[in-house]
């Protein structure tokens, strides 16, 4: 099942119908998309962060090891991933290829006999932090790096009133510090979980 099963304008990022609807103009629509989803990586589904290292012996007499024999003027055209943002995290393309962030696909011609290694980062870039708020869009919010926590806000000690002798504001104030601490726990486990810590 397609989510946008239409074709989208010729030039146009492939997922500009994600902010279609918003009265924006062509070119701002892939503006934003190319800061969005090339740039910073965000996604509809995030899979697992993962390394690829890819390598090339490009007219290359010697043993290449394990890596692909290719010639100068051949052609690269193969997918990385279309899920999630690639990223080159180490090592370098050989000439005339490149990395086409909005595809995740590495295509081009290859020009430069020699060997060459790239590992890519398949992740996004980018994470969402509420602020140990709802994450709505009337409330305080900020994007943050991929590997860092997110905000946990403090916990207050639990009251020592009874609760039948607190007022509307105080019970309304203590609900507020109660579903903040239940964000907070919510969220620190799922960090956990994205991380594979304990």
């Amino acid at each position: 099942m397609q989510l946008y099963p239409y074709d989208v304008p010729d030039g146009a990022h492939p997922l500009a119908w994600t902010l279609y609807g918003y009265g924006l103009d062509p070119t701002t629509i892939n503006r934003l998309c190319r800061h969005l989803y090339d740039n910073l990586g965000a996604r509809l589904h995030l899979p697992e962060p993962r390394d690829v290292t890819m390598g090339w012996a490009v007219d290359w007499a010697l043993d290449p090891g394990d890596r692909d024999i290719a010639h100068v003027g051949h052609t690269l055209d193969i997918g990385l991933g279309f899920d999630t943002a690639v990223t080159i995290i180490d090592g370098a393309l050989p000439p005339g290829i490149r990395l086409e962030a909005h595809t995740g696909r590495l295509v081009g011609v290859f020009k430069q006999a020699g060997l060459y290694r790239a590992t890519f980062r398949l992740a996004p870039r980018i994470k969402y932090d509420p602020l140990g708020g709802p994450g709505g869009p009337d409330t305080a919010g900020k994007w943050i790096p991929l590997d860092q926590p997110r905000y946990t806000p403090p916990a207050d000690p639990a009251p020592a009133r009874d609760l039948a002798a607190m007022t509307p504001q105080e019970l309304e104030a203590l609900i507020v510090q109660a579903q903040q601490a239940q964000r907070a726990g919510l969220l620190r486990d799922a960090d956990r979980e994205s991380t594979g810590g304990d």
